[in-house]
């Protein structure tokens, strides 16, 4: 188990991350901490929807869109070349 500290919440958000807790079969503490990790990766996948849109990464990508199948059978099954 991870040290655990107290943090200041109301008593709705804690009785509510309790209930959430109880349904997920796991410990409050452990919720939390899976909580934040979701937070975490949700901003990072923001940042990188959001450089997705940056101008400049749209135009350098649409000079290359064109190349993506070249010499390519557009025909030919591509789900086999897995290693």
């Amino acid at each position: 188990m991870a040290t655990a500290t107290t943090i200041r919440v109301s008593e709705h958000a804690r009785d509510r991350l309790n209930e959430l807790a109880r349904a997920a079969s796991t410990t409050t503490i452990d919720y939390v901490d899976q909580l934040v990790a979701r937070l975490d990766e949700d901003e990072l996948l923001g940042r990188i929807v959001d450089s997705l849109n940056d101008p400049t990464i749209v135009e350098e990508s649409a000079e290359i869109d064109g190349t993506l199948m070249d010499g390519l059978d557009p025909s030919d099954d591509f789900a086999t070349w897995r290693q």
